[in-house]
């Protein structure tokens, strides 16, 4: 039977998107995903009232470091009170997307539940925006973003590709909208990424994709021959919607363009 937490003392804010999940083996669950180890950094964005952040400290154990970023201010006396008896955990008021992580916190994995209107720029600004990249995210975000992230053809998408130039997205299970408190209009679900180093012309290659995905239900013919890919290989996939290329089949477009530009 799933345990749950106690409830929340002060209301949600509906304009930081809050909705604590009330579940003990869900919250495990995100532990285990990550693979933390004792001794591990991990950053937890938007950390509540910690009840998440109970559950980091006791995996990384007393030689490890939990590193909290907390926007709203008013629940950071209760996760005050919620970690008192773990050293290991550092709070920090501040908005994730902005907030400087040190450099003596590497390497690091990345553990949250996060509001639903965030999840693109924070997974941006941590695997585009980093000098030094996570070892992992392991984010409970909405249930249909998690599906799209790990989605393969027929129906890929701009973010699944993104995601890809890191490594590949895993979908870890269905948290009920049940479990959260207030509960959510819709289900969500436990992401996960472990992070690889990208090839150096990553940059590039997402705002490619990202603008081969311009017209996602149109076939490619048109679109190809306007990004300036060689016609050779545009007719290959022009007969294709966006959703139906693999990482790798962009990747060759990438490749066809990039030598098609410097011929110019």
């Amino acid at each position: 039977m799933a345990q749950s937490v106690p409830k929340p003392p002060l209301k949600a804010k509906k304009s930081f998107g809050q909705h604590f999940l009330a579940d003990i083996d869900a919250l495990s669950m995100m532990a285990e995903a990550a693979e933390i180890e004792q001794g591990s950094h991990v950053l937890e964005i938007g950390p509540g009232y910690g009840t998440l952040t109970q559950v980091l400290a006791e995996a990384v154990g007393p030689k490890g470091r939990v590193l909290c970023i907390e926007k709203d201010r008013d629940v950071l006396p209760h996760l005050r009170d919620a970690t008192k008896d773990f050293p290991q955990v550092t709070i920090v008021e501040g908005d994730a997307l902005t907030a400087q992580i040190p450099e003596d916190f590497s390497p690091y994995r990345i553990v949250a539940n996060i509001p639903y209107y965030i999840t693109t720029p924070l997974i941006k600004r941590f695997l585009f925006d980093q000098t030094v990249l996570p070892r992992s995210l392991t984010l409970l975000v909405q249930k249909e973003y998690a599906e799209r992230a790990t989605d393969d053809a027929p129906k890929g998408s701009s973010l699944g590709m993104m995601l890809r130039a890191f490594g590949e997205p895993q979908y870890i299970a269905s948290v009920p909208k049940e479990l959260f408190m207030p509960p959510p209009k819709v289900d969500s679900a436990i992401l996960h990424l472990d992070v690889q180093t990208p090839h150096e012309d990553f940059r590039p290659l997402l705002r490619f994709i990202q603008q081969g995905f311009g017209l996602p239900r149109k076939k490619l013919a048109k679109q190809l021959l306007h990004l300036g890919v060689d016609k050779k290989d545009a007719s290959l996939y022009g007969d294709k919607r966006p959703g139906e290329l693999s990482f790798e089949d962009w990747q060759h477009l990438f490749t066809s363009f990039s030598a098609a530009r410097k011929d110019r």
